[in-house]
């Protein structure tokens, strides 16, 4: 019983470490600029998928950056 047991777990262990993950995640950063090439700081930047289904908004910091973490794969 044991025996059968730690091959469950193994078996288990190794279909697991093999899996390819189901989802997949990236960051998305930038810099926002007025027409002279100024950073703009406290300008609010919408990232949404194609249809707007999902729509995540930020705000520049002092440098002008932005930074969306965790974005799903898609359009």
């Amino acid at each position: 019983m044991m025996r059968s047991f730690v091959w469950g777990l193994v078996l288990t262990a190794l279909v697991a470490g093999w899996a390819p993950a189901q989802t997949a995640a990236a960051v998305v950063d930038g810099t926002v600029k007025d027409g002279a090439g100024l950073a703009l700081a406290g300008a609010i930047v919408t990232l949404e998928t194609v249809g707007g289904a999902e729509q995540r908004t930020t705000t520049t910091d002092q440098a002008g950056a932005f930074h969306f973490g965790d974005v799903a794969a898609g359009s």
